[in-house]
């Protein structure tokens, strides 16, 4: 007991146990027993007290100090240390003042005499307790065994009742050689209790963090027991408590696992973290580490119970644990200032400390210490204390018992004996004497029977028993609230949800339509204000507290409007102007601000590395892996954006109006979020769903275009005119408004006869009557297809009816068929001379019929079904009435009109049986006329097809998968978005070509965001140009057409790229003096060339109106098919946009729209600078291409002299010779490109392609003509086997394929089947196998050989692509990813154009992650993108797209003369003159300037023409300035120097977390490493096939000669120039700018 409380005095009655008369007797003895053996100086008797007979035994003299002498000194308030030392000093005991005053003598009593030798001298009776606790090492859980380690943290505020000290603090420890005692307590108190109670709360108050273990709350329990109390207690009395084990720190265990798994997921994340915040300075911004800490598993093993927990990280300090795949246990934690966690889970909260040792988890849960051990193994013993071993008991090999002790070792001044945990024989690992740590493993236990050692089983539960706790009743704004922050803890990257984004948002919305959100939040507010209140104001808001809304909260505060009190129910009030409606919008701006607040920051850099920089550096590292981390889950934030952009209908039909604030805020975030579209993929579906928002947004309340619309009708007085007008289609009109005003009484009839004309504007309306029936309108008409021969054209009639609503259409459906049916025959015998012929009974009629009723309630489903059937029942009536379609129209006001069309099953499903009518749902929301005049049939035909959403009312838009394709295999069946539009307007050859096929775009690429279509989804445009054209010949319309279309396609070639555009279809309606002829102009890639134009006139079936045939404008060499299926050619296209780049053949038609591009450029500068419009070639000979084909006869082993069919090469490779007629060459020039086929073996090097690439290298090289590489492909072919791969047999590892295999095989029986050494094999085993060593395959098996074969082939091209650097232009553009050879052929031939999604690699980042062990790069752009290739100087020009690439080489090619042995350069008429003055200047005080204005700047004041600079490795060696510019149309080099200070960055190695990125600032006008040798490289690029004469603006200062620099062989690269000048054959031109200067090497250099 002594080892743990002390206490004075030991008498009653102050609660002590002992008599006073025999302790005054104790002491007594004790004063004779140090005279008797004469010691002087301060000492500590001891006795053994028997307080049953009041018996007393000595025990020891120390003759010292004991550690618990504050107890003495409290109660007789002398100090012990203080009088030693008056002792010291020679001051008798009486003389001192605080034993005087022990004795009653007062201070000022200098004369009593004070005889302490008179047993009869007693001191004042004590009127206080003091009660001690000592603060050990030690683990209560284990007899008090001295634990030693650091400590983190010690917690006490001493009070008047208590005070403490310590001998250690923050960041000291205990070691093992220590004393365990580390501090005391000492609770002052009237009486025993008083002291206790103190000492009490002292303990609970006191805070002990580190690795050593304290009986801090094992004290306070002792101190709470009874026998405590009631001072019952003995020398044995702890030992029985701690052998009985009564006095225990149990906590359930449900909550041991939930806190444990806290504090681990607490921890883990906090070091992820911390970690992650430090990798962002170190420049590694890899978020794998923090994304594997999303979800998790952690094993926490209590009472013997393996508990796995599921962790889910739900925000920055919730999380969800689940156990067994139960119910999720939300929980909460939050660090507080000294350390500990505040945890809230099942409803409660609770204090947690836990510390990772050796062994497991040391916790400490509300006070309570827990240890969660690690799992073990029974077989090992560890040790759990750090000392030493002082002995073993048992030698290597010996038996030991359960419990039997082993060994001995020593720790704090103590021996301890080891005992083993079961029986079993003992091998020592380490020796008497060695130092050991908590952890370690001191022997071997081979187990006599391991089924009897302690083991550990898994928890079979599916809860922990602790969710029921949580449910707490929240009211309507606590719902509101709690939603809110879940979404915003959404919008911060975490999976807060738990839910469908949209189900959330759905609650929110509900949330704030509840009216008692805005009553309690002016309750909240109003107590909140409190006493301030004015009386009166409080007294009416409580009696209309249950029932107020915002004009009554604003009617009370009218008369305060002067009171401050009351301004927060002034800005209450005001948040609510615009009812639940505005509350709602700004909820939702407020969530999509979070979203963009992230996004915005990553839009418009050039890469996300960059973006991150830039963050980095405006930021605070918290801030900046905040931002980090919400955009790493991008896609679920998408998500949640996408749910909030499709909520904003209903939070706008919420009550209330929202303000002009509110609304103009929604909108900008909408546009906002729209604008995101062209950040990337990631944004697609948001952006789309912001984009349709926005749009109609824009549309005009219903009641505003409703008058508009009737306005516009009462004026009309031609209705058939106001029918064809363009604007009836417009936003502000609207043709299905029409609808709303058939029962107007003043513009009814006009309304009807307008809604049927404009709904059958490209017929031939032959007549029609407005009558009225039951008060309501009825319209009949008789028509025709529109055709060149009218009289062969069926006569067609149409009604509209009008019903009040569904039911009485369902009512009446009988009549009114039957009287159609009457209304046919009587009117085909009046119109019987427009009758093409009397006997066909071929269904050719239509009916409408209107439901006037709102409908809105009925949803679409059961209004079919309801229709469906009724229709059924009316079968008969609707054959004899030759119905083609039955159309009903239900009103739907404020919003427009649905539509349901119902045909014959025949007309929906391709061989369905005839019956009766069912609804088409492609038809479904669309006027009845829109399948014909879309030609829907014809896409149906081949491809299944799915509506898209749209807003503008004459345009569709579907996605349609190749339904033979989909029949085989869904997931790779091809795919197109069909974007078809009507318009009235006749304008298409004046301007309106680019209006229309804009906004067709605009909808293609909304539709390309769908999740639905797929990234290789093919785009198909068609528009029907209802009015007539007209022209002298089909011929004229198809060279208007040309000229009209080719220019579109120049003027928008990157929009059509990257909306994947294969086909644009315009039609029109010819007119002719017989009639009118459809014509149909294409612009298509399905024959290879992209998008190719052609011109059909068309040949229609005068019944269906189908397209029979296609014919050109001279009406021969028809066609058939207008919608082929997925051919081979487009089936390649879409392999290759599924990489991510284009097929190779269709680079021609992309060069070629490049190449026509530049000469209207060219011409918009000659008419520019006052000069006459040049003439331009026509877009089918601006590039002429001619396929290069193997040819053994050839002298180059190809030629054009053979041809094939697009697509069907059988090499990996193809080439072409083309004939580009350039402004430069108007007559043509020749170039030769060279080009991986991705959809061939992914554009692999075999032998074959090998060969090939050779020899059209060759072909170039010896011809000296400009050689172009368009790369993308997989690098060298791993050959393979194919005969083999069938045979091969897989043996796993015990038969289980999740262990892993064991060998490769083939059986006896297959080995016989193939060539001798083919394969090596080892003979037969037991399991009758012969496994498999070695593939060699033989010639017939791997005609392109798979080893030394390719190896050799690289090397061949390599060879032959450095060769021809050095003896024509080369030139490679790199679209997709070029792996291996593939990136060193781009490299070889030295000038690179790489695209941003064209990655150059050497080996796949996947593969180095394997071979790392871990995830470290998360795309080839880390290893190859353009952030890496241009800072490092491989790529000369970075672009977006293959579009953008095909204009830098047009424009590249533009400064190349005809052929390598050409000394005359392309020279070019400049349009800018030559004797133009250069007034561009630098800066008149020698200050820094970008010296690119002084090359050509956009006022064309420069040294070189307007326009002409082209820069190239702008973003390695950024001290220097190269490129290519013209002077006077004659193409130059240039090279410049860079005045300002740059940055040079070296980014981090993801593969190595300690490496940093280095950012070094490089001052202009000096020559650093990287800047000498873009010099030297430029040079030798100017000069190798491009002949081009070099200007040199020198502004050198010279060298950079540091130690760094020197080392990164500046000297070397500086040399190299100068070996580049001597070798330069072309005239150079060295250039001193004014303020400039030139100094030692570098004057040296530029002058060899």
């Amino acid at each position: 007991f002594q080892k743990i409380f002390e206490e004075a005095p030991p008498t009653k009655p102050s609660g002590g146990i002992a008599r006073p008369d025999v302790f005054a007797d104790m002491e007594l003895k004790a004063k004779q027993l140090v005279q008797n053996i004469g010691y002087v100086g301060a000492g500590t008797v001891e006795y053994l007290y028997n307080a049953a007979n009041d018996d007393y035994f000595f025990l020891e003299l120390n003759p010292r100090l004991q550690v618990e002498h504050p107890c003495t000194e409290g109660v007789t308030g002398v100090n012990l240390p203080a009088t030693q030392l008056q002792v010291a000093m020679g001051i008798p005991l009486p003389n001192m003042p605080e034993v005087r005053r022990l004795y009653g003598i007062d201070e000022s009593d200098t004369t009593t005499t004070l005889d302490l030798d008179d047993p009869n001298t007693k001191y004042r009776p004590i009127q206080k307790h003091v009660l001690a606790a000592r603060i050990t090492a030690e683990n209560p859980d284990e007899s008090f065994k001295p634990t030693s380690g650091k400590v983190e943290r010690v917690s006490f505020q001493s009070t008047p009742a208590v005070w403490g000290y310590f001998s250690v603090g923050a960041n000291g420890g205990v070691h093992e050689f220590a004393d365990s005692q580390f501090g005391h307590l000492f609770a002052t108190g009237e009486d025993r209790e008083a002291a206790r109670k103190a000492l009490v709360l002292a303990l609970k108050e006191l805070k002990v963090r580190g690795e050593i273990r304290n009986p801090v709350e094992y004290l306070v329990q002792l101190l709470e027991t009874d026998d405590f109390k009631s001072n019952n207690i003995d020398t044995s009395w702890l030992d029985g408590i701690l052998a009985a084990k009564s006095i225990n720190t149990h906590v359930d265990d449900s909550v041991v696992v939930a806190s444990a798994a806290l504090f681990r997921a607490h921890e883990a994340c906090k070091a992820a973290r911390s970690e992650f915040e430090s990798a962002l300075e170190r420049g590694q911004f890899s978020t794998a580490g923090l994304d594997a800490l999303d979800t998790f598993d952690l094993d926490i093993v209590v009472s013997d119970v393996k508990y796995t927990v599921t962790v889910k990280r739900t925000g920055d300090a919730s999380f969800d644990l689940v156990t067994n795949g139960g119910p999720a246990l939300a929980a909460s934690v939050r660090e507080q200032p000294d350390g500990t966690l505040l945890a809230s889970y099942g409803g409660i909260s609770h204090q947690l400390t836990g510390q990772e040792e050796p062994l497991g988890l040391r916790i400490i849960v509300d006070g309570a210490t827990v240890f969660v051990p690690a799992a073990f193994d029974p077989s090992e013993i560890r040790s759990d204390v750090t000392g030493k071993i002082v002995r073993w008991l048992k030698e290597d090999g010996e038996s030991v018992e359960k419990g039997e002790t082993f060994a001995e070792v020593e720790a704090m001044k103590m021996i301890m004996p080891l005992k083993a945990a079961d029986a079993g024989t003992v091998s020592p690992k380490m020796a008497a004497g060695s130092v050991i740590e908590a952890g370690d493993l001191l022997a071997g236990l081979e187990l006599d029977d391991p089924s009897k050692a302690r083991s550990i089983t898994p928890f079979q539960g599916d809860s922990l028993g602790l969710e029921e706790a949580s449910a707490v009743k929240q009211d309507a704004l606590l719902t509101y609230r709690s939603i809110f922050d879940q979404l915003s803890t959404a919008m911060d990257g975490y999976d807060a949800l738990g839910e469908d984004a949209v189900d959330a948002v759905g609650r929110l919305v509900e949330a704030i339509a509840d009216p008692d959100v805005f009553r309690l939040q002016v309750r909240e507010v109003a107590g909140a204000i409190g006493q301030k209140m004015p009386a009166e104001l409080d007294a009416a808001l409580a009696k209309v507290a249950a029932s107020i809304d915002v004009a009554g909260l604003e009617s009370e505060l009218a008369a305060y409007e002067n009171e401050p009190a009351v301004q927060s129910l002034r800005d209450l009030a005001a948040q609510w102007a615009g009812g639940a409606a505005g509350v709602a919008a700004d909820a939702v701006a407020d969530l999509l601000d979070r979203f963009l607040a992230v996004e915005e920051k990553f839009v418009g850099r050039a890469d996300e590395d960059a973006a991150t920089r830039e963050l980095i550096k405006a930021s605070s590292k918290k801030d900046a892996a905040d931002v980090l981390l919400a955009h790493g889950k991008l896609k679920a934030r998408s998500a949640l954006a996408r749910a909030l952009v499709a909520a904003v209908p209903r939070v706008q039909a919420l009550s209330g109006r929202a303000t002009d604030e509110e609304r103009a805020r929604l909108e900008r975030d909408l546009d906002r979020v729209a604008a995101l579209e062209a950040a990337g993929p990631g944004y697609a579906t948001v952006s789309l769903a912001a984009g349709m928002a926005r749009l109609r947004q824009n549309v005009p309340p219903f009641d505003a275009r409703l008058a508009s619309l009737k306005n516009d009708i009462s004026k009309a007085s031609d209705l058939s005119t106001f029918a064809s007008n363009p604007q009836l289609g417009s936003y502000t009109r609207g043709v299905d408004l029409l609808t709303e005003l058939f029962d107007d009484p003043t513009v009814g009839v006009k309304a009807a006869e307008v809604y049927v004309r404009r709904m059958y504007s490209a017929h031939d309306i032959l007549d029609i009557s407005i009558t009225k029936k039951d008060e309501h309108l009825e319209a009949s008409w008789w028509y025709k297809f529109r055709n060149d021969d009218a009289a062969k054209a069926p006569l067609r009639f149409g009604k509209l009816v009008l019903f009040d609503d569904a039911a009485s259409a369902v009512a009446g459906l009988s009549a009114t068929v039957e009287g159609f049916g009457d209304e046919l025959r009587s009117g085909l015998q009046t119109h019987s001379s427009w009758v093409a012929d009397p006997s066909d009974e071929t269904p050719v009629n239509t009916i409408h019929l209107l439901l006037k009723s709102n409908e809105a309630t009925t949803d679409d489903k059961a209004l079919v079904a309801t229709l469906e059937q009724a229709l059924a029942g009316v079968q008969n009536a609707v054959e004899a009435a030759r119905l083609r379609s039955v159309n009903f129209v239900a009103t739907d006001a404020p919003y427009y009109p649905r539509y349901f069309t119902f045909v014959n099953p025949t007309c929906i499903e391709f061989g369905a049986q005839p019956g009766p009518y069912r609804e088409d749902p492609l038809r479904r929301g669309m006027r009845p006329t829109f399948y014909h005049l879309l030609e829907l049939g014809a896409v149906e035909r081949n491809f299944l097809t799915m509506p898209l959403p749209t807003v503008n009312r004459d345009l569709r838009v579907y996605v349609g998968d190749d339904r033979a394709g989909r029949a085989k295999n869904p997931k790779f069946a091809a795919q197109s978005v069909f974007v078809r539009r009507l318009t009235h307007s006749r304008d298409f050859f004046e301007g309106g070509c680019a209006r229309l096929l804009d906004k067709a775009l605009d909808a293609l690429d909304m539709a390309l965001l769908d999740a639905r279509v797929k990234p290789t989804a093919s785009g198909r445009v068609y528009v029907n140009v209802i009015p007539p054209v007209e022209f002298e010949s089909a011929k004229e319309l198809d060279q208007e057409f040309q000229k009209t279309l080719g220019g579109y396609l120049a003027a928008r070639a990157t929009r059509l790229l990257a909306a994947r555009v294969d086909e644009i279809e315009v039609k029109f309606a010819f007119k002719t003096a017989g009639g009118v002829i459809p014509v149909r102009g294409v612009a298509t890639s399905a024959e290879g060339p992209w998008l190719s134009l052609r011109t059909y006139i068309e040949r229609v079936d005068p019944v269906t109106g189908v397209t029979l045939s296609y014919c050109d404008v001279e009406g021969n060499n028809c066609v058939v098919e207008p919608y082929p299926a997925a051919d081979a050619v487009s089936k390649k296209r879409a392999t290759a946009r599924r990489i991510g780049t284009t097929y190779a053949y269709d680079f021609v038609g992309l060069l070629a729209t490049a190449q026509l591009q530049a000469w209207r450029d060219r011409n918009d500068q000659v008419v520019a600078f006052g000069g006459e419009p040049i003439d331009i070639p026509s877009s089918d000979s601006v590039v002429v291409a001619e396929e290069l084909l193997f040819d053994d006869d050839a002298e180059y082993g190809v030629s054009t002299k053979g041809s094939r069919p697009v697509g069907t090469n059988d090499v990996g490779m193809v080439g072409f010779s083309c004939t580009f007629r350039t402004p430069e060459y108007p007559e043509g020039r020749e170039v030769v490109i060279v080009a991986n086929d991705v959809t061939y073996q992914s554009g692999s090097f075999g032998v074959a392609e090998d060969d090939f690439f050779a020899k059209v290298t060759r072909f170039a090289a010896a011809r000296g003509v400009p050689r172009v590489y368009l790369s993308s492909n997989s690098g060298a072919r791993i050959g393979l086997v194919e005969a083999l791969k069938p045979l091969v047999g897989v043996k796993w590892v015990s038969n289980d394929p999740s262990k892993g295999l064991e060998y490769l095989y083939v059986t006896p029986e297959d080995l016989e089947k193939l060539p001798s050494g083919s394969v090596d094999v080892k003979p037969k085993n037991r399991n009758g196998h012969h496994e498999i060593e070695a593939i060699i395959g033989s010639d017939d098996q791997v005609p392109d050989g798979i080893g030394v074969e390719n190896l050799r082939g690289s090397g061949t091209i390599a060879g032959e692509t450095s060769r021809a650097y050095e003896e024509t232009f080369t030139l490679s553009y790199v679209s997709g990813r070029s792996v291996g050879i593939g990136a060193y052929l781009n490299r070889l031939g030295q000038r690179v154009i790489q695209m941003k999604t064209g990655p150059m690699i050497l080996t796949g980042f996947q593969a180095l992650n394997k071979l790392l062990g871990k995830a470290v790069y998360t795309s080839q752009d880390q290893l190859g993108g353009q952030q890496i290739m241009v800072p490092n100087g491989v790529t000369h020009l970075g672009v977006d797209d293959d579009y953008e690439g095909c204009e830098a080489i047009v424009r590249w090619l533009s400064y190349v003369p005809a052929t390598a042995n050409d000394l005359k350069p392309g020279l070019l008429a400049p349009a800018d003159p030559v004797d133009r003055p250069v007034t561009a200047r630098p800066p008149a005080d020698g200050s820094p300037y970008d010296v690119r204005e002084l090359l050509d700047n956009a006022d064309g004041t420069g040294l070189f023409d307007k326009g002409s600079f082209t820069e190239t490795l702008a973003g390695w060696g950024k001290t220097v300035v190269a490129g290519r510019a013209k002077l006077g149309g004659i193409p130059f080099g240039v090279i410049s120097v860079e005045t300002r200070t740059v940055e040079a960055v070296v980014p981090a190695d993801p593969a190595n977390p300690d490496s940093r990125e280095s950012i070094k600032p490089q001052a202009g006008q000096v020559w650093y490493p990287d800047s000498a040798h873009k010099t030297a490289q430029a040079i030798a690029d100017f000069g190798r096939g491009e002949k081009l004469p070099l200007m040199i603006l020198a502004n050198w200062r010279g060298f950079s000669g540091g130690t760094r620099d020197m080392y990164d062989e500046v000297l070397k690269f500086g040399a190299k120039i100068v070996d580049e000048l001597t070798k330069y054959d072309m005239p150079v031109f060295v250039y001193i700018p004014p303020k400039a200067e030139l100094r030692g090497g570098a004057w040296v250099v530029v002058d060899p």
